[in-house]
């Protein structure tokens, strides 16, 4: 059921996206390496910034499941 929630709102936003799943080893980490790196894929990063004295804020936007991206804490 998960991937027809995200199959209807790629569609919706005419976006592709695919799973794939991995052993956690050098091997496989160089594969994902070459496939990002191959397809220019970089990842959308929030804009808000965060750090380990607002770190609650991050979480609670976490937590909505509205980000725009990843949302990143400087330490």
């Amino acid at each position: 059921m998960t991937g027809y929630k995200f199959d209807k709102l790629a569609k919706r936003e005419n976006k592709e996206y695919s799973f794939f799943f991995v052993k956690s080893n050098g091997e496989e980490l160089a594969n994902i390496t070459k496939i990002i790196e191959d397809n220019n894929i970089n990842p959308r990063i929030n804009n808000n910034k965060f750090n380990l004295e607002n770190i609650d804020e991050a979480l609670q936007l976490v937590d909505t499941g509205h980000t725009n991206g990843k949302v990143v804490v400087e330490i």
